[in-house]
């Protein structure tokens, strides 16, 4: 089994939340449906992660277009273990501030 590259999925993770447009676009719609999924009850890790993990392929995208020189790169870059890592880094850090009552929608 390949172990995951940690690096790369912080990587990742930093960029899909500081990037406005990857951000905007993808990433904040995400995770306030799952923000309204916690409140209701009905969240689920597993659809969660599967959910972040497919917006964070337009971050890929997006990464590879500023820093690589193919725009293609992304796929060997951010493999799905890879995005999944970041995912899981990234709904870390958002159940930790809506556990401190930081919400994403009002």
């Amino acid at each position: 089994m390949m172990e995951t590259d940690h690096h790369a999925a912080t990587e990742l993770a930093l960029w899909a939340m500081n990037d406005w447009e990857s951000y905007r676009r993808r990433t904040l719609p995400v995770l306030q449906s799952l923000e309204k999924r916690l409140l209701a009850g009905t969240y689920r890790q597993d659809l969660a992660v599967r959910f972040l993990s497919d917006a964070l392929r337009e971050a890929a995208k997006t990464y590879s277009l500023a820093f690589c020189s193919s725009p293609n790169d992304w796929r060997s870059l951010f493999p799905p273990a890879v995005r999944s890592k970041a995912a899981l880094d990234i709904l870390a850090h958002t159940l930790a501030e809506f556990e401190l009552g930081n919400r994403l929608i009002s």
